[in-house]
């Protein structure tokens, strides 16, 4: 009579799955989801696992046929059963490490996740008070003096400390006689007009724009321009 175990390989798909892998690779699938991973450590080791059947099949046939093997035998299959144990404890706990790193990999994305979210309330708060801020020193004039105080302030603490090398050049950093409260720059934001006009103006003829420049009876514009000479 053939093998249980022997015979398990041609009704089932698993040895053609197990020979796909190791054609293939058993590493570098990332887009396996968890279970199919923790089926993956599983199938890496599927031919120590046929053997181990296989033994544990012999043992109990001698062992109904009431053989009792010579104390070799029986060390050699206490060896083998105890190395099939420990095959199988070491894919347990491979499966159960893939398990941990899943579950703390989520651990740590909903702590970026909270993270996130903590910083942008943040911001919302900051832009709150920078909004009170700025209406309690426009409607308040002692709001004002205080925050002009420690705008002084804090430009006196980044002056340079200590000894000075000769010919060194102080730009001023504040300009003097101004009642605002903010850094001042050398560039001003400017909003235009529209471009384009209301109904109710009339855009001007070039005719009228010329004549208003250069009056009715004015040269031809190659005339104004200067003579050079060598």
């Amino acid at each position: 009579m053939p093998s249980v175990a022997i015979m398990e390989v041609y009704e089932n798909m698993r040895a053609k799955i197990y020979c796909l892998f190791a054609k293939i690779g058993f590493q570098n699938w990332p887009t396996l989801s968890l279970e199919n991973h923790v089926t993956l450590v599983l199938i890496e080791r599927y031919l120590d696992f046929k053997q181990g059947e296989v033994w544990i099949e012999f043992v109990n046939e001698i062992t109904q046929e009431g053989w009792r093997p010579i104390e070799h035998d029986r060390d050699a299959i206490e060896t083998i059963m105890r190395i099939i144990d420990e095959k199988t404890y070491s894919v347990v706990e491979a499966q159960q490490q893939l398990i941990d790193a899943k579950i703390q990999q989520e651990q740590l994305d909903e702590e970026d996740l909270h993270r996130k979210i903590k910083d942008t309330h943040k911001q919302k708060e900051r832009t709150i008070q920078k909004w009170e801020g700025f209406v309690a020193r426009t409607s308040d004039i002692k709001a004002l003096k205080e925050t002009k105080r420690r705008q002084l302030q804090s430009i006196d603490q980044s002056r340079q400390r200590g000894p000075i090398k000769p010919k060194t050049l102080f730009h001023a950093i504040d300009v003097k006689n101004t009642s605002t409260t903010v850094f001042l720059g050398h560039y001003v934001r400017a909003e235009g007009a529209p471009f384009e006009l209301p109904p109710t103006i009339r855009p001007l003829r070039k005719e009228s724009t010329r004549d208003s420049l250069f009056g009715p009876e004015s040269p031809p514009a190659r005339a104004l321009r200067p003579a050079f000479t060598a």
